[in-house]
Order: C-alpha cells, then structure tokens, then sequence
C-alpha cells in the first residue's frame, strides 16, 4: 500500500525568495548612476573647455603671424625697391667717375726729363684743380639726366640689324652722357655670341677708338658689298598669301636702307615706295596707288589698307544675301508634310488637303 505524501511535506522553502530586499540598497543605485554621469559631464565639460582655450590660443597665435607676414611682406618690397635705386645710383657714379679720371688723365702732359719734374707737378695741380672746378660746372649742365634717371642699353648678338642697334646705342650713350671711351666699353660690354666673337681679337690694354669697332661690326653685320644681294631680294619680294601689308612695307623699307644705306631719305622712301607697289602682286590695288596720285610708302600703304578694307567689306555683303538664299533653299527642300508624309512642303501647303 502506497504512502500518500502531502503537498506540505515536499515543499521545500527557497532562501532566495525568503530573503526580504532591503529599501535603502534600491534607492541608492539611481543616485550612484546619477553621480557617475554627472562626474562624466563635468569632465568632458572640462575637455571641451580646454579645447575652446587652446583654440582661442591658436587664433591668436595665427593672427600675430599673419601680422608679422605682412610686415615682413612690406619690408621685402621697401628692400627690392631700395636694391634697384642703389643699383641705379650705382651705374650713374661709375660713370661720373669714369668721366672724370679720362678727362683728368687727358689733362696730365707727360713728363719728358726729370729737370722739368717741378713744373710738371705745378701744371698737374694748377691742371687737376681747374678740371675739378670745370666738372662742377658741367655737372650743373646736364640736370635733365638726373631726373631721367640711368638708361641700360640692351645686348647685341648679332641676329638683328645692326644698324638699327646702333641708332639704339647712340641715343641711349646720349642720355646717359657717356664720354668716347665709356662709349668704347660700353659698347664692347653690350655685345653677344658672334657680335663678341668679331670682337675677340682686342686687347684690353690698346682699345681702339669708338669709330674703328663701329666699321668693324658694320663690316661684319651690315657690309657695303652685299648690295646686290640685297636688291636681288628686293626684285623677288612679293606679298605672300595671308601677309600684312604693313608686315610687307616694313619688310621692304629693312632691303632697301641695307641695299642703299648712303641715299637720302627721300630718295629710299622713293624707291620703297616702288618696291611696295611691285610686291603686291594685286593689278587693282596697283592702279588704285596710281590713281591716288601719292608717291610715298606712308601714302601708298594708307591707299592700300583702304582699299583691301572696302573690298572684304563688299565681298561680305555680295555674299551674304547668296547665303540666306541657299539657307532658305535648303530649309524647304528639308521640310516634310505630315499630312501627306513628303518632303519639299509644310502640311500648309500641302495639295493634297481639301
């Protein structure tokens, strides 16, 4: 017979669920997490606090270096412009003082025994002081040149026209008021590639006077002998396709003054003037010269530009009205009828609608 066990005798109590909660521990954990996040705040409050410093640091570090920049910026612009002055001033002085000591040594007489050796030095001084007061003189002069400032030739190599360069060199020698040897070293200074190489066999100690380098280079550069070249060319020259007719006189003017270099200039300007109508290849433009009764390069290259102007304007509006014709031509032959699904008219004129 089986025992029969009551609920009661196999309940066994669980110490867990008997154990009471106490209040106070649950009423402690919000205010912990609360003062945890609160520490959290207040230290990344501190952080970001600290960032808005070093920002504002930064700021102001960046400000006084973008100040210093500019301050630097303008002392390098007062300091390039400063070096160019000095740099002009410079030049200006070396030749002043070159000028002086040539016409100082001019004025010393050479001695010629040594029992007229007190005489000498006597007329050196009495000479060198009436140089010294002479210069004051000739210094008060030129004042011009001083508020025109030191002009700088430009080199020579040998490419261009050599004439031209020294019509360049004369007039800046000029402004500058350059003495005949400081024209001579000037000069030999200026050149380049093979003008310098012409000049190699000069010696320093003996520099020869300023006319002899200019035959010289003239000799090389621009000589009297290739004359017949020079008009042969001026015979061949003709207008190419596309060319300016200012490019063409100028071209024409460079042959001639090399071709005849000792005309006159009416005579050159004469002879460019035939030349230019020649080269222009154009029986219109030759007739409308002729007609205008001018006889100058100047004139004939006005009456040339004027009319080749009047007859691209012409050519324009002959050819603009074939233009729309064609375009309108074209345009209806392209035009299709949707009524009727041909080409050649619009549906409003098609014949087939009733």
């Amino acid at each position: 017979m089986s025992s029969c066990v009551s609920p009661s005798e196999n309940f066994v109590p669980d110490s867990r669920a008997s154990t009471p909660v106490s209040d106070k521990s649950c009423a402690s954990r919000p205010d912990d997490v609360v003062n945890t996040m609160n520490k959290k705040v207040e230290v990344y409050t501190n952080i970001v606090n600290q960032f808005g410093r070093n920002l504002n640091t930064l700021g102001d570090r960046f400000n006084r270096f973008e100040t210093q920049l500019k301050i630097n910026n303008e002392k390098v612009e007062k300091l390039e412009n400063l070096s160019e002055s000095l740099l002009s001033s410079i030049s200006k002085i070396e030749d002043q003082v070159a000028n002086l000591c040539m016409s100082v040594l001019d004025k010393i007489p050479k001695v010629t025994n040594d029992c007229s050796c007190e005489n000498t030095s006597s007329n050196v001084t009495n000479k060198v002081c009436g140089s010294s007061e002479s210069n004051q003189l000739s210094n008060r002069e030129p004042v011009c040149i001083e508020t025109i400032g030191y002009t700088k030739p430009s080199n020579y190599d040998g490419t261009t026209n050599w004439l031209e360069y020294k019509l360049h060199f004369e007039a800046v020698a000029k402004l500058n008021n350059w003495s005949e040897d400081i024209k001579i070293l000037k000069l030999i200074t200026c050149m380049n590639g093979a003008a310098l190489s012409t000049l190699a066999d000069i010696e320093i100690d003996n520099i020869p006077t300023y006319c002899y380098l200019v035959k010289l280079l003239t000799k090389r550069f621009a000589p009297e002998n290739l004359t017949d070249v020079y008009m042969s060319q001026i015979d061949a020259c003709v207008r190419k396709p596309g060319q300016p007719l200012q490019e063409l006189a100028d071209n024409i003017k460079r042959l001639v003054r090399m071709a005849y270099p000792s005309a006159s200039l009416d005579t050159r300007d004469y002879l460019t003037y035939r030349a230019f109508r020649k080269a222009l290849n154009d029986h219109d433009l030759e007739l409308a010269i002729v007609q205008s009764n001018v006889e100058t390069i100047d004139g004939a290259l006005y009456c040339a530009l004027k009319c080749e102007t009047f007859r691209a304007r012409e050519k324009k509006f002959r050819q603009q009205p074939k233009f729309e014709t064609s375009v309108c031509i074209n345009a209806k032959a392209n035009q299709t009828c949707y009524f009727c699904n041909e080409k050649g008219h619009a549906i409003r004129d098609c014949p087939k609608r009733t």
